[in-house]
């Protein structure tokens, strides 16, 4: 399916594949300049109807950081009290309020204070706990969330970086789009436990 903001003479071209609607997809975007982002947006709130797209390809740098600019607005203050409530997966609430009181946090809401996009610097300095309602889903705040938790943490002087797993192709081509660049090698982790140390130690042969 091909859509234009008008015709002949069109600004954005859009290209869905709709035989994938049931698989993640990706849609292609041609847009003459960031003057003519707000009709991607129209575009794209009419196919969300028909075949929503998650990603977008295609658009220049400048193109995208207009639609973003566009929901700046939105970006809030944290209320950690509110995420808390929200916070879908089984998670300590401590843990929760250590990560947003000592590190940088994005959190946007909506007029009535309901969450609906944040995301948290996590304590070993990379973004993540990215989350969107699935209400406020394919409305670039996502994209908003990263980029402006990357912005806080530039002007702090600190290195921004995001790890994913390698098999989590959504989750890199998210990362990818908004500016990230995949490095050639990877990361591990491993739990220090001093209890099961001593554990260990006293295991006799």
């Amino acid at each position: 399916m091909v859509l234009v903001d008008s015709w002949p003479d069109f600004s954005v071209l859009l290209i869905v594949d709709r035989q994938r609607s049931e698989t993640w997809l990706v849609s292609v975007c041609f847009c003459k300049g960031p003057g003519f982002a707000s009709n991607i947006e129209i575009i794209l709130e009419f196919v969300s109807e028909i075949s929503p797209p998650q990603y977008i390809v295609g658009c220049t740098s400048d193109v995208m950081d207009a639609l973003i600019s566009a929901h700046q607005s939105l970006v809030a203050p944290f209320d950690e009290k509110i995420v808390h409530k929200s916070w879908p997966f089984t998670s300590s609430e401590k843990w929760i309020q250590y990560l947003i009181t000592n590190f940088q946090s994005v959190l946007i809401e909506t007029d009535d204070g309901r969450p609906v996009a944040w995301e948290f610097q996590q304590e070993y300095g990379a973004v993540g706990m990215l989350l969107v309602n699935p209400e406020y889903q394919r409305r670039k705040l996502g994209s908003i969330v990263t980029r402006t938790l990357a912005e806080k943490m530039t002007k702090d002087r600190q290195l921004v970086f995001a790890l994913v797993e390698e098999n989590n192709d959504i989750s890199i081509a998210f990362h990818e789009k908004n500016g990230y660049v995949r490095m050639p090698f990877k990361v591990s982790f491993m739990e220090y436990s001093q209890e099961a140390k001593e554990n260990i130690v006293n295991v006799k042969p």
